[in-house]
């Protein structure tokens, strides 16, 4: 299975969890499956951070730059949310929506 749907915690597979544990602990597994979360994420701030740095970028020009294009999926993704299909179809297409609007917070 994938990584599944960021925006659902559940939709993560706990099995890649017992690679590291070998008793059940619920709260030291949904830390690791944070931390799955978190890594790319994590991976492309700090990219963008160091071509920023190296190209001495205007950092008010990059906030900008992300807002708009973050205007622009979020415009895609309110236009392809579906109330039709399946609940993980409707699901996926709401989460998609809500993920795009939740990049200004972050």
């Amino acid at each position: 299975t994938g990584t599944g749907n960021i925006a659902s915690f559940s939709s993560f597979d706990i099995a890649s969890t017992y690679r590291f544990l070998v008793t059940f602990e619920p709260f030291v597994m949904a830390m690791l499956i944070i931390i799955k979360i978190l890594i790319p994420i994590a991976l492309v701030a700090c990219t963008f951070g160091v071509i920023n740095g190296l190209l001495n970028l205007a950092v008010t020009g990059n906030f900008l730059i992300v807002i708009a294009l973050s205007d622009i999926m979020t415009l895609n993704f309110f236009f392809l949310v579906r109330d039709y299909g399946s609940w993980l179809e409707i699901g996926m297409s709401i989460s998609h929506f809500a993920i795009t609007n939740a990049v200004i917070i972050f």
